[in-house]
């Protein structure tokens, strides 16, 4: 966008939680890459999330956008059965773990009014990262070629590796003869080993 002058305009990032546009879509996404999070996290809570995703964090799903003034709080759910016991009891202490389609999960709140500014719902947002420790990313899911064959509708066996890399897009480790979603995931797995 270019102003009257012919210069090119800078976007600028919104200062109350009242100009955040919600992210549309279906929350059914399966983050492969810690870029991709910049994709369906609203700004307030990305680097927040970006660090439970660094620390092996399963984040099930987020809100910080104008809608959720109406409720007067953002919020990070993470999926509790995927922590640590020690970080099990640092969700413990900000909510209640609840069941939801099969899952424990922890709703971390922010509350929020019209006056709310963006930082200010990030400083308390990586505040609550913070208190999380590293762990295991137990929750990255791993594939056997017999599986990558049945996801991919080949029931008999016949696709090579080769042809199974090139149709699912996914990271193969050739040691452990299994898949991954992204090369991303396959060090989050391995880190250490």
């Amino acid at each position: 966008m270019e102003n009257q002058l012919g210069q090119k305009k800078v976007e600028q990032e919104p200062v109350l939680l009242s100009e955040v546009e919600p992210i549309e879509g279906d929350g059914s996404v399966i983050v492969a890459h810690k870029e991709d999070l910049a994709q369906i996290i609203e700004l307030p809570l990305l680097s927040a999330c970006e660090e439970l995703y660094d620390k092996n964090i399963e984040t099930w799903q987020t809100s910080a956008n104008k809608n959720d003034l109406v409720n007067g709080e953002v919020y990070i759910i993470i999926v509790f059965d995927s922590l640590s016991p020690q970080n099990q009891e640092i969700a413990k202490t900000l909510n209640k773990p609840y069941m939801h389609d099969g899952r424990q999960l922890v709703k971390i709140t922010i509350p929020v009014s019209e006056r709310t500014t963006v930082l200010e719902i990030k400083e308390a947002a990586q505040g609550i990262a913070n208190k999380f420790e590293q762990q295991e990313a137990v929750w990255i899911p791993r594939y056997t070629p017999e599986d990558m064959r049945s996801m991919l509708g080949n029931h008999e066996g016949g696709s090579s590796i080769d042809e199974l890399k090139r149709l699912s897009g996914f990271f193969y480790d050739d040691k452990e003869n299994l898949f991954y979603r992204s090369e991303d995931h396959y060090q989050k797995i391995n880190k250490g080993k």
